[in-house]
């Protein structure tokens, strides 16, 4: 390759700017140089996610009758170089490059994980859910999530502390905060300091501050912003779930979670029966004593671990 930076190089390609002969130079320096390949697959990416700039537009206000060129290219591809920057371990982390994390923990059904990154950040793994890491993590603090977490993140403004899902990012850089991608629709909630979080792909930003929470649905693409109750929604790291006078259909999911089972309902009249109180502790039995009594439902045992729910009638 020539002088030019890697970086002068990988935007004139983007560009295709340059002869057909630096054209396949890059090419081939590309399929030979994995510090090139890495650098390449950010800003394309990010060229992707970014199609049309302020700059780019204000250049063609400024300039209305020249030609499309390499300037208007160029000054596009500058400000990506500037968003580069800020997102590059984003990127890195999202890019087919960087998918293997050599460090996992990962919790069964019923059993809840705490414990301290190298940082010190503390994270409380719920149930059927796995963080992963890479070994560089006090220069590049990132970690992927499948489930549900609690972060207590050390503050360190040189080096923000991201999550990624597989619908979303969040970036904070010190702060408490809880992720659940457990469910159909997924969640954030924020308990102390601030937090961005980014749905990759579709352009939407959400700031959060203390007490709010963002849903999002990954089929739809909607995201939803409000506020929430921290002693509820993250009572689960205390290990109490709490219904707040749900119909059983819909706290089935999160009850059968919890507790490690499998319940299942007989017919619709038990479904739109509903529930509420907080419950301690993870005894099985209890749980399906307290349930009878408020709902006024029988619970009968089909096999280890599930159990059908009907009407005192049947």
């Amino acid at each position: 390759m020539r002088n030019n930076t890697v970086e002068e190089e990988c935007i004139r390609y983007l560009a295709k700017e340059g002869s057909e002969e630096e054209r396949f130079l890059f090419e081939v320096e590309l399929s030979i140089n994995d510090d090139l390949k890495k650098e390449y697959a950010i800003y394309k990416k990010i060229w992707e996610e970014y199609p049309v700039t302020y700059s780019q537009e204000h250049h063609k206000r400024q300039y209305p009758f020249q030609k499309s060129s390499k300037r208007t290219k160029l000054t596009r591809l500058m400000a990506i170089t500037g968003i580069a920057a800020a997102l590059v371990v984003g990127w890195l982390l999202t890019s087919d490059l960087y998918m293997s994390y050599p460090n996992k923990v990962t919790t069964q059904s019923q059993e809840r994980v705490t414990f301290y990154l190298p940082d010190s950040t503390k994270v409380i793994l719920n149930s059927e859910s796995s963080l992963a890491y890479h070994n560089d993590f006090l220069t590049n603090r990132t970690v992927h999530l499948t489930g549900e977490a609690f972060f207590d993140v050390v503050h360190n403004e040189n080096q923000p502390f991201m999550v990624f899902t597989e619908d979303v990012e969040v970036l904070v850089l010190g702060t408490e905060f809880n992720v659940n991608t457990s469910d159909t629709l997924g969640t954030i909630s924020l308990e102390k300091g601030k937090v961005n979080v980014r749905i990759p792909d579709s352009g939407m930003n959400v700031t959060l501050y203390p007490n709010e929470q963002v849903v999002y649905d990954p089929l739809n693409r909607h995201i939803d912003k409000k506020m929430f109750d921290p002693k509820e929604a993250l009572a689960w790291k205390d290990e109490v779930l709490v219904l707040r006078d749900e119909i059983l259909e819909k706290a089935l999911p999160k009850i059968n979670n919890y507790y490690g089972v499998q319940f299942v309902l007989k017919d619709s009249v038990v479904a739109n029966k509903s529930i509420k109180g907080l419950f301690k502790g993870k005894n099985i039995d209890d749980f399906k004593e307290a349930m009878e009594f408020i709902t006024g439902v029988a619970i009968e045992s089909l096999e280890e671990q599930t159990y059908l729910i009907h009407t005192n009638e049947d």
